[in-house]
């Protein structure tokens, strides 16, 4: 239950919300009651909460059930990892979860620009990844370099490019 949990942030941060909210509403009233104070600030709290609150939880752990459907199988695409054996592949297949953006090479500069094409994959954990397809080895070496060293990766950047962790 706790892997669950710290899986879906989401969903953990709304218990919590209403957990806290529930101690405190507990507290106020206990020390309302006595005096004879009118609980409706209490009734309009909860409420309020629960008109926002209430669709966030619901739709937090529809996307914690869904995905939890999808880590149970055995796909290397479905625990947020997808194949890169062929990474051609990645070009015509969307990975399960993920979100692509399509570049266009002549709408964009720098690594960009330079690519016959290019994919932004946004994988389901949050994970980026940059695709891009160049006329030849030379022209991606190029980019690459280019790109790590405009972005201030060139010293943390191992010999074939791939990030050093």
């Amino acid at each position: 239950m706790i892997s669950f949990l710290r899986a879906n942030v989401g969903l953990t941060v709304w218990f919590a919300i209403f957990f806290i909210a529930a101690v405190v509403s507990t507290i106020s009233v206990f020390l309302m009651t006595p005096r004879g104070l009118s609980l409706k600030p209490v009734w309009w709290f909860w409420g309020f909460l629960l008109l926002i609150g209430f669709p966030q939880l619901v739709y937090h752990a529809y996307v914690a059930v869904s995905s939890s459907r999808t880590s149970r199988e055995p796909t290397s695409v479905a625990s947020g990892k997808p194949d890169v054996t062929d990474p051609e592949t990645l070009f015509t297949v969307v990975p399960e979860g993920a979100t692509v953006h399509e570049i266009p090479s002549q709408s964009a500069f720098g690594v960009w620009g330079k690519a016959n094409a290019g994919r932004l994959v946004t994988m389901p954990n949050g994970d980026t990844m940059m695709l891009a397809r160049f006329k030849s080895t030379a022209d991606a070496s190029r980019a690459v370099s280019e790109y790590l060293r405009e972005s201030g990766l060139e010293s943390s950047a191992a010999a074939d490019f791939s990030r050093e962790h």
